[in-house]
């Protein structure tokens, strides 16, 4: 593309450090450390449309929102390049444990009372 500014590192993979490594014509920015998409502070990714896609060290990522927004507000949700549901991604650090599994954890016995 005409008017779309590119950076490389010594091995010819797209890089760059202190900013995006690939500025679009269209307005368009996609940043690249080593030849892969990678943003920790932000998209890896933002289109002049709106979109954002979040990525780390080349994979669809995001911890604490959606990986992918779209300008129509459909979002998708990625852990290390794993799609999940908007449900899975909730509750990924929830577990289920009984009495008995936290008193072990615990290592000593408890009681459950309602409050």
């Amino acid at each position: 593309n005409e008017g779309t500014l590119r950076w490389f590192n010594e091995d010819c993979e797209l890089h760059r450090l202190d900013g995006p490594a690939v500025e679009y014509s269209n307005g368009t920015k996609a940043y690249w450390i080593n030849g892969k998409r990678h943003r920790l502070d932000g998209p890896a990714v933002e289109y002049s449309n709106g979109r954002k896609e979040y990525y780390v060290t080349g994979k669809l990522h995001r911890e604490n929102g959606p990986a992918i927004e779209c300008p129509d507000g459909t979002k998708e949700y990625w852990i290390n390049g794993k799609q999940l549901t908007e449900e899975e991604f909730n509750n990924r650090t929830k577990k289920e444990l009984t009495v008995k599994q936290i008193e072990e954890l615990l290592g000593y016995s408890i009681k459950v009372v309602r409050g």
